[in-house]
């Protein structure tokens, strides 16, 4: 990890996490203005090794982007004193390796006041009793609670048929998705769900496997 920047800094981070390769990893970072003045302050990924198969994104203060997005699009303002946070993902789908992946967060008005931070993914095989255990997995959604989009991994036997559905706390159906990988990391933009809390639920056959909350928080 390397800093360089003169007006902000780093606390309370976690960079270099390990997990199995059945579950995504989250390395974060709370990024502190210490100047004298407020910024608008971006996220950009500037390099990275990822391991074949694996998958990065990330969220930086509000919103979160998908894994095209190398650049956040949108600004984040950091008042004097306060802290934006970066949560930075991978998703190993089923694949042992390392993954590292170089972040920087720099000041929108002036690029040369950077911070650099590195994140690095150490993802292990999973174990024979963790692979002949569960006929199916629904993972939690990460992040959650979720803005403007959130990441789901599932996996199930083949020959199945299968579908993700999201229903309200009064049991309606707000969202189904039907599923056509039975592995895979949903990225799934929650912009048309109102603020909440929901449940998802992966059917299977047409009969509940797994359910977990999802909360939803519009700022």
């Amino acid at each position: 990890m390397s800093v360089s920047a003169q007006d902000f800094t780093y606390q309370n981070a976690s960079l270099n996490v390990s997990g199995p390769a059945n579950a995504n990893l989250t390395a974060h970072a709370e990024i502190v203005s210490n100047g004298s003045q407020d910024f608008y302050v971006r996220c950009k990924i500037i390099s990275s090794t990822m391991t074949p198969g694996h998958q990065k994104y990330f969220c930086f203060g509000d919103y979160c982007y998908d894994t095209t997005t190398t650049v956040s699009p949108l600004t984040t303002y950091v008042r004097t004193g306060d802290m934006a946070v970066l949560s930075a993902y991978c998703i190993p789908n089923g694949i042992a390796g390392t993954s590292t992946v170089n972040y920087q967060i720099y000041d929108d008005g002036a690029n040369s006041d950077t911070l650099a931070l590195t994140a690095v993914y150490n993802f292990t095989p999973v174990g024979i009793a963790e692979v002949n255990a569960p006929k199916y997995q629904l993972a939690q959604a990460s992040p959650n609670p979720a803005n403007n989009l959130t990441a789901i991994s599932y996996s199930y036997l083949q020959g199945k048929e299968a579908r993700l559905i999201f229903q309200n706390l009064l049991g309606s159906v707000v969202k189904e998705i039907k599923l056509n990988s039975n592995q895979n990391t949903l990225i799934i933009p929650v912009a048309e769900f109102q603020s909440g809390m929901y449940i998802y639920t992966l059917l299977i056959d047409g009969k509940p496997a797994a359910s977990k909350k999802l909360v939803i928080v519009h700022k």
